[in-house]
């Protein structure tokens, strides 16, 4: 389970990167890494048995603050 919320998380985390450095459709990478960020987030805090803790939290803030910046 770390190991794939963790893959999910870089992966959100290169979206939102490659996002803010394209021209041309730069915002749909941005939100869709942010949403991939703030859904691994959310969602490794209410499995039981997930991850939780700062790995949580911090692609929780990751995606949030990802959507604020797009």
């Amino acid at each position: 389970m770390d190991l794939i919320a963790g893959i999910g998380v870089l992966y959100g985390s290169y979206l939102i990167y490659r996002g803010k450095t394209s021209i041309l459709f730069g915002w749909g990478k941005t939100r869709l890494g942010s949403l991939i960020n703030l859904a691994i987030g959310v969602l490794t805090l209410l499995i039981p048995g997930g991850i939780g803790g700062i790995a949580s939290i911090l692609a929780t803030v990751s995606g949030i603050v990802g959507f604020l910046s797009a």
